[in-house]
């Protein structure tokens, strides 16, 4: 398990109105649905799926400031809100899934950002986040539906689970790269390591990490973990 600590946990003020609509911004995603994927284009590691579905698939309104006119229809409570947040420096702002039995293994993030994660759906102390910069749950070991995090995704190693059988993890996840005024990274260095809305650009939720090896796996790049199909040995 990675260390929490608490450096951000000023901030998290700033995420009431969210947690005031929680219910509502799930019911917004449940009714949209959940179950359209597609997999990550340069990956086809077979090793981070449950039931052939990719465990952590996401799905944006924004990224890296692009804005993805569709899902900003689908999702006009999430998108009202997202405005009404009074934060500097907004980058990313969207839904992350994680499969029921699913896990992130321990990693830092290429991209340096503060990241919020408020939980929509999950079953009761069956999922959390560790090594978070703040948390408003009630223990360090669970993030229970209502409850929120921030996370240094670039800084300090993090890692998630869904222990529950049959429930499917939902979260709500916003990037942005302003502390007290001041750029962390700047807008084009966070994009470059992130990405833009190319590849996010349809309303399907999309395979979102490949945290699971090294580097994303193909037919021309096999994967460098023994669990995946795709496993070529040493290289």
């Amino acid at each position: 398990m990675n260390k929490n600590n608490n450096r951000m946990q000023y901030l998290l003020n700033k995420f009431q109105i969210f947690r005031d609509n929680w219910e509502e911004l799930r019911d917004e995603v449940l009714i949209n649905g959940v179950d359209n994927f597609n997999k990550h284009p340069q990956c086809d590691c077979t090793w981070g799926e449950v039931n052939g579905i990719p465990t952590n698939l996401g799905k944006a309104l924004i990224a890296s400031e692009e804005k993805h006119f569709k899902n900003i229809e689908l999702y006009p409570k999430a998108w009202e809100l997202f405005k009404e947040i009074n934060l500097e420096g907004k980058q990313t702002f969207g839904y992350s899934l994680l499969q029921p039995t699913g896990k992130i293994h321990s990693h830092i993030d290429p991209e340096h950002t503060f990241r919020y994660h408020l939980c929509l759906q999950a079953g009761y102390n069956e999922s959390n986040i560790d090594g978070t910069s703040g948390r408003t749950t009630q223990t360090d070991l669970w993030l229970n539906e209502g409850e929120d995090i921030i996370l240094e995704p670039g800084v300090h190693s993090h890692s998630a689970y869904n222990n529950s059988k049959d429930v499917l993890r939902i979260h709500l996840v916003l990037d942005w790269i302003v502390e007290d005024g001041k750029h962390i990274v700047s807008p084009s260095l966070y994009k470059k390591a992130f990405g833009g809305i190319d590849g996010w650009d349809d309303d399907s939720w999309i395979e979102s990490s490949n945290y699971y090896h090294s580097e994303g796996c193909s037919s021309k790049n096999p994967c460098s973990n023994d669990k995946c199909d795709n496993f070529k040995g040493e290289y």
